[in-house]
């Protein structure tokens, strides 16, 4: 199944969605004009980690999918690991930030009366 977390303490979700995969470290340029001189200035600064977003999804009992949203909530700010639903592995990244509850229905079915939906914001670290 698809997870999301640090090695070892995984998030387990129904389902993962990138919105593309993080992308490589991209180089940063700053250009510049000055008053009274022609032309631009410009200086490569380095590169930059990519950004990326993650639409998770949870089937399961109300419980199961509260106690979920917690341990999503848990996850901004630190280094993960994520594996999609093509078992693609995405690595290092960090998380900035988990969406509040996009989505709590319920009564979808014996097993799965709710679905839980959060999105996850984050950078590609190497």
């Amino acid at each position: 199944m698809p997870d999301i977390g640090p090695l070892g303490s995984e998030v387990t979700c129904s389902i993962i969605r990138m919105g593309g995969p993080p992308s490589q470290l991209i180089q940063q340029t700053m250009t510049w004009t000055l008053p009274g001189f022609d032309g631009h200035g410009f200086l490569h600064t380095g590169k930059v980690p990519g950004t990326f977003r993650a639409s998770c999804v949870l089937f399961g009992l109300e419980a199961a999918v509260d106690a979920w949203f917690i341990n999503m909530q848990s996850l901004a700010g630190g280094v993960s690991v994520i594996n999609d639903d093509w078992l693609k592995l995405h690595t290092p990244v960090v998380i900035h930030q988990v969406s509040a509850r996009l989505l709590k229905t319920k009564a979808l079915g014996p097993g799965y009366d709710t679905r839980g939906a959060v999105d996850v914001l984050g950078v590609r670290i190497q």
